[in-house]
C-alpha cells in the first residue's frame, strides 16, 4: 500500500525537484549576465552558484546561449501579451505606443540583464534563431492586427498590408530599444519621445491620401473667335 502511495507521489517530488533548480538556475543566470556579462559567466560558475553539477546544468540548457534564450522567452513574450491584452480604445499610434512601452517596461527592470539578451541574440544560428523567431511572430501578429483594426476604421491606407505596417513597426521598437540599452537615449522621457516622433513620421506615410483634384479643364464660355 505504501508502496503504491509513494509511486503516486514520486512523480510530483521529481517535477517539484526540476523546477526547484530551474528556478535556482534562472535567478544565478541573471544576477551573474547583469553583473559580469555574457562572456565572463562561466557555466561551472553558474552550476556551482546554482547548487547542481555542471553535467545537471547541460541537461537543462546544453549552450550558455540555450539560457540566454530561456530568459528571453520567459520574460518577453508574456510582458507583450499583457500589453497587446491592455491596449486602449485609442488611435492607432496610441496603440501601438502602448504596446511597446508595456514591454520596454520589463526590459527596465534590469536593463544590465536587458543588454545581455538583446545583444546575444541579435545574431543566432539557424536553430536558435527559428525558436526566437517562433517567439517573435505573435508580436508581429498581434502588430498586423491593431493594424488591420486601424485600416478598417480608416486610419490607414487601404493598399499597405498590415503585415509591412507590423514589420515597420517593429523595426521602430527595436531600434528605440537599442538606442536606450546602448545610452543614445538614456532616459525613459526621451525613449518615449523618440518612439512617439517615429510613429508620429510612419502614420504621416501610412495616412489615407486625400483625393487628387480633378485636373481635366472643364469647358469654359465659348470665345468670340469660337463663336
Amino acid at each position: 500500500m505504501l508502496i503504491n502511495e509513494l509511486a503516486h507521489i514520486s512523480p510530483g517530488l521529481r517535477e517539484r525537484n526540476k523546477q526547484d533548480k530551474l528556478a535556482r538556475i534562472e535567478a544565478v543566470a541573471r544576477r551573474l549576465f547583469a553583473t559580469q556579462g555574457f562572456d565572463a559567466t562561466t557555466t561551472r560558475q553558474i552550476a556551482k552558484d546554482a547548487g547542481i553539477g555542471a553535467g545537471t546544468l547541460f541537461l537543462y540548457f546544453p549552450e550558455k546561449l540555450d539560457l540566454v534564450l530561456h530568459l528571453f522567452a520567459k520574460d518577453i513574450p508574456e510582458a507583450a501579451g499583457r500589453a497587446f491584452a491592455s491596449a486602449p480604445e485609442a488611435s492607432f499610434a496610441a496603440q501601438v505606443a502602448h504596446v511597446f512601452a508595456g514591454i520596454y517596461r520589463q526590459y527596465d527592470q534590469d536593463p544590465a540583464l536587458a543588454r545581455v539578451i538583446v545583444k546575444e541574440l541579435l545574431f543566432l544560428e539557424p536553430q536558435r534563431r527559428a525558436r526566437l523567431m517562433s517567439m517573435t511572430v505573435p508580436f508581429l501578429e498581434g502588430l498586423g492586427a491593431l493594424a488591420r483594426a486601424a485600416r478598417s476604421r480608416g486610419e490607414l491606407r487601404a493598399d499597405v498590408p498590415p503585415e509591412e505596417v507590423a514589420t515597420l513597426l517593429f523595426g521602430v521598437y527595436y531600434f528605440a530599444l537599442v538606442a536606450w540599452l546602448g545610452g543614445i537615449v538614456p532616459r525613459a522621457d526621451a525613449q518615449r519621445w523618440l518612439v512617439e516622433r517615429a510613429l508620429l513620421h510612419v502614420m504621416d506615410g501610412l495616412a489615407p491620401r486625400p483625393a487628387a483634384p480633378d485636373q481635366r479643364k472643364r469647358p469654359g464660355k465659348p470665345t468670340r473667335r469660337q463663336r
